[in-house]
């Protein structure tokens, strides 16, 4: 038990690192997309208060300098602004919603994914003490040598350093760029050789993103009909399990091959950008954020499946597990502590808990997205809920496997066949419904659309190009 949670909460957040119902407005948006949200007034009026809660956050970051890490007072202010701001960057894509939002998916999309990332860096930034100033400095360091020494930013306020260090926490990916959660080697491969792992997952991407187009666009959302259509069989005994499971490892291949795309075209970008931005003399943490040895590969081997805690933990990517340790572990840690809980619930309450925000991170967008099948467009509570469900099952799962995995014989698979059959069955409660129409497939025009341009741009970024 200690091994398996010690992924989720042996690093409690002690320092900064640089780097609801909403039932009633979803309504809403989807009720009125021809005025709500649509009008010069409305974008006035919303216009101050992004300006104003943005300003805020860069002041929160800035109040993370290591000249005031030791003053208690500038720490409950902290605690007061990541209040303030963490609460704005939660209603942010409601507020901000683009409508009508049948149209505009991937810009919802995108406003949700960005105010996620500040509202958990507002959290970090605001309730995370500096315990390691001198770890902290050495990280610094390594990103900018213009930095000065300990002392040196002890005794002054260097407005430079100040600018490189809030640039350096609001472009630094947790778990990406810098070693904290879980480290993550630089990355050597060469221009060359990055170039090949491109174009691999771009291929491997194409190839399991058209089928699932196919089925949205030709076969009702339905993987099932997908099967039946294709092969001709209509009367098998756990045919739509059958279609379900092979339609979410279909969904978690794109993912996977979509998302390391994009990792690997930064990298290409970094080695093509870094030498030429180096030689012109740009700023340190200009030339650092381009530097390619800062894209690692994010997935280690997906087909190797121990466990579902050694899936999560470490062949997934982990981009937002430290936004998951501080907004769910850590919270739920020092609630269990408060009402004097035993050391294992404790642990299980941390595990819980980071698997919580994540279903939340899944769940939210829901509220941005649209069912065509519905008079006013609203995703029905369930469907919001199978999403957000399926991800505390994955904690509910890490618990359960020490005691299933050595009932399972290994000449059928053992640790294998349980960690795969578990995960195509919880997990299909969200890839069958985020490839529906409306949902997050909607990034994706239809495959009747698609040009010579979609075969070459990344999946990733065809979205915001294309």
């Amino acid at each position: 038990m200690d091994n398996l949670a010690s992924m989720f909460w042996d690093f409690e957040p002690k320092n900064i690192n640089p780097q609801l119902e909403f039932k009633n407005l979803s309504i809403s948006l989807h009720t009125f997309p021809s005025t709500l949200n649509t009008s010069e007034a409305h974008y006035e009026a919303i216009f101050l208060p992004n300006i104003f809660f943005s300003s805020l956050t860069l002041i929160l970051c800035a109040l993370t300098y290591p000249l005031y890490t030791s003053n208690k007072s500038i720490f409950l202010v902290r605690k007061l602004f990541a209040t303030i701001c963490g609460l704005w960057w939660l209603i942010y894509p409601l507020v901000n919603a683009v409508t009508p939002i049948k149209d505009n998916v991937p810009k919802n999309f995108a406003h949700f994914l960005g105010s996620f990332i500040l509202m958990s860096k507002s959290i970090e930034w605001g309730f995370t003490q500096d315990h390691s100033t001198a770890e902290q400095q050495k990280i610094v360091r390594r990103r900018s040598e213009e930095f000065k020494e300990k002392e040196d930013l002890d005794s002054k306020l260097s407005i430079y350093a100040l600018s490189e260090w809030i640039f350096i926490h609001f472009t630094t990916l947790r778990g990406i760029q810098l070693p904290w959660g879980q480290y993550l080697k630089h990355n050597r491969n060469g221009f060359i050789e990055e170039t090949r792992r491109l174009i691999l997952c771009h291929c491997l991407s194409l190839l399991t993103l058209i089928p699932i187009l196919y089925i949205r666009d030709f076969c009702e959302d339905s993987p099932t009909k997908a099967i039946k259509t294709i092969f001709g069989i209509y009367h098998i005994f756990g045919l739509s399990f059958f279609a379900r499971g092979l339609h979410t490892i279909a969904v978690i291949t794109s993912a996977c091959a979509t998302i390391e795309a994009a990792n690997s075209t930064l990298a290409v970008l970094g080695h093509i950008i870094h030498p030429v931005i180096s030689f012109l003399r740009f700023p340190a943490v200009i030339c650092e954020f381009w530097n390619p040895i800062y894209y690692p590969p994010l997935f280690s081997d997906v087909l190797r499946l121990d466990s579902v805690a050694s899936f999560w933990g470490k062949t997934w990517h982990q981009t937002f597990r430290r936004s998951f340790v501080v907004c769910g572990s850590t919270p739920a840690m020092k609630i269990a502590k408060g009402i004097g809980a035993p050391k294992k619930l404790i642990q299980i309450a941390a595990l819980f808990g980071a698997f919580t925000v994540s279903g939340f991170l899944h769940s939210y967008p829901m509220y941005l997205m649209f069912d065509p099948s519905k008079t006013d467009g609203n995703i029905s509570t369930s469907i919001k809920f199978k999403m957000f469900i399926c991800f505390p099952l994955q904690a509910l799962g890490i618990l359960l496997e020490p005691i299933i995995i050595p009932l399972v014989p290994r000449r059928i698979g053992g640790g294998r066949l349980w960690t795969a059959g578990f995960l195509c069955l919880t997990l299909s409660l969200v890839t069958v419904e985020v490839c529906k129409v409306g949902r997050l497939s909607s990034l994706y025009k239809n495959l009747g659309e698609w040009t010579l341009k979609e075969l070459f741009v990344p999946a990733f970024f065809s979205p915001m190009i294309l």
